[in-house]
């Protein structure tokens, strides 16, 4: 389930944005401090907010749903209180061209650098060293992706972590702000996309889902973060969302500072070891029989409820101490817009001019620190006039 990869690799330090020590400890302190899990009130708004707007999003432009995703607006006003357009905000734009580049510079092998780490020290212009140029452009983005917003707050102080934080410790404020980004765009772009595809592919688990949360909100309503006890299948299938396709198929990398020994394996210092996230989560032993199929209802009971015996499948937060701060936030945006849309759209395969119906292709593009499906068409209609004034009214 473990990988490891020779220390000398020249692209381990790319992994270490932040040491382990006191600075890491006290953004970490801080973190909690303003997104705390037992205060869901700190981000529960926002997230409620966010969903609504991604309702709206769709409603106005269903074959375009790729685009509505609202992950980057919800965490600039949690982060930074800034309400942005998703399609439009510079910060937004800057933010994926910089997340693209951590996805691809990521890849193992990528680049002839990670083989040949003496290229490190020809010239940009040379030929072959195509990695220098990209890295300073990729870099001119991070920065604008970390600074642009922490100047317009430093500008205009309001209620949100990166005010709190300076009013508390302003040595570590951008860092920190920076790292809750940049950790959850594109991430949860992935897992909605996934949500998709598997709801358009398996439309029995659709019809049972909507059947679930017109018993218990009533035909036409809204979901809330409360009602979350009450709709297990909408969990289930979450769960299995994350499980089926995680983001992370190869977890997060972790830097060795030590020498150390595993099922009677040495692992030298300065060793990466990568989890094989993907082999933990299709797990036969684990989570049952045909673990390459979406079926949500391995995480039920025969009884409907969610089976307390099957592990969720958050291995992609990470591990240990170095484990996402902010999953609990990013597990409920996931589950309230999943809910919403299931709630208030019938999603379904998409048909060419003579009909015919166009079938995904279900591939997913290759990446070691992301998954994520291939663009594909599918037809997203409200359920009824009556969803689609609610979702009008919604905001």
């Amino acid at each position: 389930m473990i990988s490891f990869i020779h220390p000398n690799f020249s692209w381990k330090e790319d992994f270490v944005f932040m040491p382990y020590g006191n600075s890491w400890r006290e953004c970490r302190k801080l973190f909690h401090q303003e997104l705390n899990p037992s205060d869901p009130t700190s981000y529960e708004p926002n997230v409620l907010r966010s969903s609504r707007l991604l309702l709206k999003n769709i409603l106005k432009a269903p074959e375009d749903w790729r685009f509505c995703s609202v992950a980057g607006t919800l965490i600039l006003s949690i982060t930074y209180g800034i309400n942005a357009k998703p399609s439009l905000d510079p910060f937004i734009q800057a933010a994926e061209v910089a997340l693209n580049s951590v996805t691809e510079s990521a890849r193992p092998g990528a680049f002839l650098v990670d083989q040949f780490p003496w290229l490190q020290y020809i010239p940009a212009w040379f030929p072959g060293a195509s990695f220098k140029r990209k890295a300073r452009e990729w870099r001119m983005y991070r920065e604008r992706m970390a600074n642009g917003p922490f100047n317009v707050v430093m500008k205009q102080i309001v209620r949100c972590i990166a005010s709190f934080c300076f009013r508390n410790r302003e040595g570590q404020v951008h860092e920190q702000c920076g790292s809750i980004y940049s950790s959850g765009t594109s991430t949860t772009l992935a897992a909605f996309s996934t949500f998709i595809l598997a709801m358009v592919c398996n439309p029995q688990y659709q019809h049972k889902a909507q059947q679930e949360l017109d018993q218990v909100l009533g035909k036409v309503a809204l979901p809330e973060l409360k009602d979350k006890a009450s709709l297990p299948y909408i969990t289930a299938i979450m769960k299995e969302v994350q499980r089926w396709q995680p983001v992370g198929p190869l977890g997060v990398p972790h830097f060795l500072e030590k020498e150390d020994v595993y099922n009677g394996f040495r692992i030298p210092k300065n060793t990466i070891i990568v989890p094989n996230v993907w082999a933990m989560l299709h797990n036969e032993a684990v989570y049952g029989p045909e673990p390459d199929k979406f079926n949500p209802e391995r995480f039920l009971t025969k009884d409907g409820i969610l089976n307390s015996d099957i592990p969720d499948p958050d291995f992609d937060f990470g591990f240990g101490r170095r484990i996402c701060p902010g999953r609990h936030v990013g597990l409920a945006s996931l589950w309230i817009s999943m809910a919403s849309v299931l709630a208030t759209f019938n999603l379904e395969k998409a048909r060419d001019g003579n009909g015919r119906v166009l079938e995904p292709s279900g591939e997913y593009i290759p990446s070691s620190i992301q998954n994520h499906p291939a663009p594909f068409d599918c037809l997203i209609t409200p359920r009824s006039k009556e969803h689609e004034q609610l979702i009008q009214e919604s905001l």
